[in-house]
């Protein structure tokens, strides 16, 4: 919905929420900024989920409901789910360290041996276990396996190697101490389709921060359409009822104009779910 403010745009938006919720559409607000959905969702009986500096966490290594889904299915349907998985967290941090970065961009080294260190922190983490933090892939970074070593072409040299995987420390770095420590820690409330709506309410953000509020409201995205695709696979395998949903993604420019790249990560986003 695109329009001059005032001319409402919220107003058309909660009553599609609304007809479609007693249609058995689950609706998300992927992010509230004003709030315009809390009271909506809470009147339907649904699920209000509330990040702001100090409160609440989002662990970008999550991989959410993916993970559950995949321990229930086997074969090809189980591999396509982590390799979901491995995509969603590798395209999350990526868009994390662009917006910390901004305007600098993220080389494609760094992209490479990004997508590397999460494969193998991934490999070396049992699903008994919590998922691996920020912290972990630094320290793997830091650490220097020789895979990650590979994917850097160091060619046994640690200058050349440190060279490549320091810029990206640094960037780790400030995502775990700024942000309000958003993204340092496992991910305090996760999404779910189990509620007749659910609204993730980052107005207490404030909309002058506007790397912190594109990077939260990022960060939910990617969690809600997680979810929404791991529901779909568990649907397509016959293990669950279908479910629909009307995603709503508030204020989608301020995500859109805080960095470079931020339309290749909303496309990224988006691409996935077309099914």
């Amino acid at each position: 919905l695109v329009g001059l403010p005032g001319l409402g745009k919220s107003t058309a938006a909660r009553r599609m929420v609304l007809g479609l919720a007693a249609g058995g559409v689950v609706p998300i607000s992927a992010g509230d900024l004003k709030p315009d959905y809390v009271e909506l969702i809470r009147a339907l009986g649904g699920t209000v989920v509330t990040f702001a500096r100090g409160r609440g966490r989002l662990n970008p290594l999550d991989p959410g409901t993916l993970a559950a889904v995949a321990r229930q299915l086997s074969g090809q349907a189980r591999d396509q789910v982590l390799e979901e998985a491995h995509s969603r967290r590798v395209n999350m941090i990526l868009g994390l360290v662009q917006l910390q970065r901004s305007p600098a961009p993220v080389a494609e080294s760094e992209l490479v041996v990004l997508d590397a260190a999460v494969r193998l922190l991934i490999e070396r983490s049992s699903p008994a276990d919590p998922p691996p933090q920020l912290r972990d892939l630094w320290q793997l970074l830091e650490d220097a396996p020789e895979p990650l070593r590979a994917a850097a072409l160091d060619r046994g040299d640690d200058a050349q190697y440190r060279a490549v995987t320091r810029p990206l420390q640094v960037s780790l770095t400030g995502l775990m101490t700024g942000y309000g420590g958003m993204f340092a820690g496992q991910t305090s409330d996760a999404v779910t389709l189990d509620t007749p709506g659910m609204v993730v309410d980052v107005s207490g953000l404030g909309v002058h921060d506007l790397s912190m509020t594109a990077a939260v409201l990022l960060a939910t995205w990617n969690e809600v359409y997680g979810t929404v695709w791991a529901t779909n696979a568990l649907a397509d395998a016959g293990l669950a009822p279908q479910r629909r949903t009307l995603i709503v993604l508030d204020e989608l420019w301020r995500v859109l104009s805080a960095a470079p790249g931020m339309v290749d990560r909303i496309n990224h986003l988006g691409r996935l779910n077309r099914n």
